[in-house]
């Protein structure tokens, strides 16, 4: 017999908001087309950017660790739901992988201060056990 069982994968990632401000010409890269329309109507400033930096790259320590390997921040936006709380939202083909791989969810905290960003993630993956018995 074969059962679901879930595991859980997690990344803290702290960033200098000063190291980013000589990226933020290359603001492409960082965000996807969805983050960028929305950011439109506002000035991008050094710690929105950093708090999106350390957010996608502690979901690709997340998921280096199940061995996923993700190197294409574009393809993941970084949205907020109706009371705020930050979530993430992937690109087709990135959302194709998760699913191959039993991604069950992923949980995003954010946060900055005058000199660093935080990110917290947290990556539910549904793994097979076998049982015999």
């Amino acid at each position: 017999m074969i059962f679901m069982e879930l595991t859980c994968v997690f990344s803290t990632k702290i960033i200098e908001i000063s190291e980013v401000s000589s990226i933020q010409n290359k603001i492409d890269l960082l965000l996807s087309p969805d983050e960028i329309f929305l950011l439109r109507k506002k000035i991008p400033t050094t710690n929105l950017l950093a708090k999106r930096l350390a957010a996608k790259q502690a979901l690709a320590e997340c998921l280096l660790k199940i061995n996923i390997i993700f190197d294409n921040y574009s393809s993941v936006s970084i949205l907020h739901d109706d009371w705020g709380k930050p979530y993430f939202s992937f690109s087709e083909s990135l959302n194709s992988q998760l699913q191959q791989r039993h991604i069950r969810s992923t949980l995003l905290s954010i946060a900055d201060e005058k000199k660093k960003a935080y990110a917290y993630v947290f990556v539910s993956v549904a793994t097979k056990v076998n049982c015999h018995g």
